[in-house]
């Protein structure tokens, strides 16, 4: 097994111990990682484990991702992409608990849009055990992975929902489904519908955050415009040469 041939869990344990110098070193937030490392629990890193090794027998058949190529780029996109998420979903949801403790009792509410392999997903899934996240994936053969993790794994506190965002977006309309309080996303197309569709997802002071690769959209002018409608935050960290360069934004309605 990968995981096992390449020491990966004891690697993200040494990763912990260290992120918070390593991320403010690369500037990735005023708070690190935004979450006590330390004190992660061994059910934690269990199921973490135990999702790599799913992740890694699935791809054999149905080539879900490239991450397997090689130690560096596993780490990279298993570790420490996820972590750049928590880190941005934990600073979010921190003022978020404090304004809606009085006004909504039920679990924060987490949407992935386009969840693919599970990447960076379950990891915060496990990280914040208290929230509850809704990933939608209409590929059936990745939707199906991402159920029997969960299965597997009895991880309480995600759904899997097999249908587009549009779907999605009336369903929240209809009030078939919670809207989101923080929606995130990375390998999906990034357009300006797209977008629009994802905001039509989130509460009142909702959130979204993604990773930005070197997709030429980011460069486009009705990007640009379209985000000046929103409270932009960039964060980021380094990547070896395989990765390259990880950009993350938060942007708030």
């Amino acid at each position: 097994m990968f995981l096992k041939k390449n020491n990966s869990l004891a690697f993200f344990r040494s990763f912990c111990l260290l992120a918070d110098r390593r991320l403010a070193l690369t500037g990735l937030s005023a708070a690190p990682l935004g979450f006590p490392c330390h004190e992660l629990s061994d059910e934690f890193f269990f199921k973490l484990e135990q999702y790599g090794k799913l992740l890694e027998m699935w791809n054999k058949r149905f080539n879900l991702t490239r991450i397997f190529r090689s130690p560096e780029l596993f780490h990279e996109s298993f570790y420490l992409i996820p972590a750049g998420y928590a880190s941005l979903l934990a600073d979010t949801l921190s003022h978020q608990t404090a304004e809606k403790s009085n006004s909504k009792p039920t679990a924060l509410s987490v949407w992935d849009i386009g969840s693919g392999n599970g990447i960076p997903v379950i990891f915060c899934a496990l990280l914040f055990s208290e929230l509850h996240f809704s990933l939608c994936e209409r590929d059936l053969k990745k939707s199906i992975f991402l159920k029997e993790v969960i299965r597997q794994s009895e991880i309480q506190n995600v759904d899997v929902y097999d249908f587009d965002l549009e779907s999605v977006v009336a369903r929240v309309k209809s009030q078939d489904l919670l809207p989101a309080d923080v929606v995130l996303f990375r390998h999906v197309s990034h357009d300006a519908r797209f977008l629009s569709l994802v905001t039509q997802l989130l509460e009142e002071k909702g959130e979204f955050f993604f990773q930005a690769g070197n997709d030429p959209f980011y460069k486009d002018e009705a990007y640009k415009k379209f985000l000046t409608t929103y409270s932009v935050s960039r964060y980021k960290i380094e990547g070896n040469e395989e990765v390259g360069f990880l950009r993350f934004f938060s942007c708030s309605t």
